[in-house]
């Protein structure tokens, strides 16, 4: 039997996972950071993945090719995002 806990954590990773997904992808459009009906769920997105982000920014330089800098930090956070969560998932798992 699966723990509520273990639901809710998976969904709540699931649901971050997504949001870093729509984060990278709202870097590739920055156009859209202008569409007044999107802008509440833009901001909103920005808010909660920035500080997650911010560590992997602080540690990862912005690569330089082309002279276009590439932000390789998102990839590394998604990553980093997944081994946490079957770890964490695994973990809980055994408890219950």
């Amino acid at each position: 039997m699966t723990s509520i806990l273990v639901i809710v954590l998976y969904t709540a990773f699931q649901v971050f996972y997504w949001m870093l997904i729509a984060r990278i992808i709202m870097s590739w459009f920055p156009q859209i950071r202008n569409v007044e009906a999107l802008r509440p769920l833009i901001d909103f997105i920005i808010d909660v993945t920035d500080p997650f982000l911010k560590i992997f920014r602080s540690i990862i330089p912005t690569v330089s090719v082309g002279g276009v800098g590439i932000d390789f930090s998102p990839f590394i956070a998604i990553i980093t995002l997944i081994i946490v969560q079957r770890i964490v998932i695994q973990i809980l798992q055994g408890f219950f």
